[in-house]
């Protein structure tokens, strides 16, 4: 069992001990403030080689993957381009089996964050 899966738990139970009024609540802020997988899986697949679903998911080398493309396109003219290229595209591959668990702790985040406002309003 990993961090994630541990926090998920102890959420879920903290969440358990909510009235149904704030149980609705908690599951509105995460439906209202929480990323929203079809932007991100979006992003993803039409801009994630310039690194859209890493800036929006506000997930760290967001800038270093945009740089790294931009340079491979400027210099494929001169062929060398291609080898920042492929680094970018083995990047983006590898952000795919990420983007689960990026979603699931931005979740984890607004359910805490919504939690702790109902605790400190009793």
């Amino acid at each position: 069992m990993d961090n994630l899966d541990r926090e998920e738990a102890f959420l879920n139970e903290e969440e358990s001990r909510l009235d149904p009024q704030s149980q609705l609540f908690v599951e509105s802020k995460i439906a209202n403030d929480g990323k929203q997988p079809v932007v991100a899986w979006l992003l993803w697949f039409f801009l994630g080689t310039f690194g859209a679903h890493r800036f929006y998911m506000q997930e760290s080398n967001a800038v270093t993957m945009l740089v790294l493309t931009l340079i491979g396109y400027v210099l494929a003219i001169v062929l060398i381009g291609f080898v920042f290229l492929l680094a970018t595209w083995i990047w983006w591959i590898v952000d795919a089996f990420s983007m689960m668990n990026w979603l699931k702790a931005d979740r984890l985040r607004v359910k805490r964050q919504a939690i702790n406002i109902v605790n400190s309003r009793r």
